[in-house]
């Protein structure tokens, strides 16, 4: 477990060296207060360019969380869905550096279990359980069209498989 701290001190200090998590917050500060005032100015804009629309003048949170989940591009998205789930295929990507000697293999080994679960997740009675699931619902629990109980099986199921996939 010490090697463990140890890694994870050092890529901190490496990631905060190479303003990678400044530069992460950063973006992610400025969608955030950009979908605010986007919400909160989208009707003043609109009834300015058309004033024959109809108007719904209730603004709520959840609409400015709608907008910025919106807003952020698929693969930013995806990037920060990665970032957290990194310690999930970095397991995986260990276990397959320990099966086998060839990084080609290793590599293919780790993108052959994400596929995997990948499609797993197509089958009905399993998709519930899929870890996956933490990134593609996040506007659904947001606008509480799921319950955050539907999260709590996927999420012990990923750490599970860390740890699994790291000893």
């Amino acid at each position: 477990m010490n090697g463990y701290i140890a890694f994870v001190k050092k890529e901190f200090i490496e990631n905060m060296k190479n303003y990678r998590f400044p530069i992460l917050f950063a973006v992610f500060l400025v969608f955030g207060i950009m979908s605010a005032f986007l919400t909160k100015f989208t009707l003043e804009i609109l009834s300015a360019l058309a004033a024959d629309m109809e108007m719904t003048p209730e603004l709520l949170a959840l609409d400015a969380w709608k907008q910025f989940y919106k807003n952020l591009s698929p693969v930013a998205f995806a990037a920060f869905s990665l970032w957290i789930m990194g310690f999930l295929y970095l397991s995986i990507l260990m276990i397959g550096c320990v099966i086998f000697k060839q990084t080609f293999t290793s590599i293919l080994f780790t993108s052959s279990i994400v596929a995997l679960i990948s499609l797993l997740g197509m089958i009905e009675p399993i998709s519930k359980f899929n870890p996956f699931i933490l990134k593609s619902k996040n506007v659904d629990l947001i606008s509480r069209e799921v319950i955050p109980a539907e999260f709590i099986i996927p999420a012990f199921i990923s750490v599970v498989l860390s740890i699994f996939f790291w000893y």
